[in-house]
Order: C-alpha cells, then sequence, then structure tokens
C-alpha cells in the first residue's frame, strides 16, 4: 500500500488563478468613456436628440486626463 500525501498548491498560484477567473470591473473613468462613446453612436442614428461632437470631444478628453 502507498501511503497519499495531500498536494498543496503555492499561494502565489492559487491568488494569481483566483485574479484570472474573476476580472478586474471597469474603473468609474472606463465606463464613462463607454457610455460616452455609445452615446455618440446613437446620436448618429438619431440627430439632434444625442450630443454633438464637439461636446462628446471636450467630455472625451476631460475624462482621459483623470488619473484611473
Amino acid at each position: 500500500m502507498t501511503q497519499q500525501h495531500p498536494i498543496t498548491p503555492p499561494t502565489e498560484l492559487v491568488q494569481e488563478l483566483r485574479t484570472v477567473r474573476r476580472p478586474k470591473p471597469m474603473s468609474l473613468k472606463e465606463q464613462a468613456l463607454q457610455a460616452l462613446s455609445e452615446a455618440v453612436k446613437m446620436a448618429d442614428d438619431v440627430p439632434p436628440e444625442g450630443i454633438c461632437s464637439a461636446q462628446a470631444d471636450i467630455i472625451r478628453r476631460a475624462l482621459e486626463q483623470i488619473d484611473e
């Protein structure tokens, strides 16, 4: 008979696997940029209800200057 020994994975490996399986949620900045992009697409489809390109550019530039 052979004696079985449990195998314990290294803590770093366990943490890395958890990180891969649970992706980091989008930051508020990323969410805002995505929402802006979607608003511009909708504005292109149904003007003038949406925001204009100049307004979108101002908002986009401001968001991109914010740290994550």
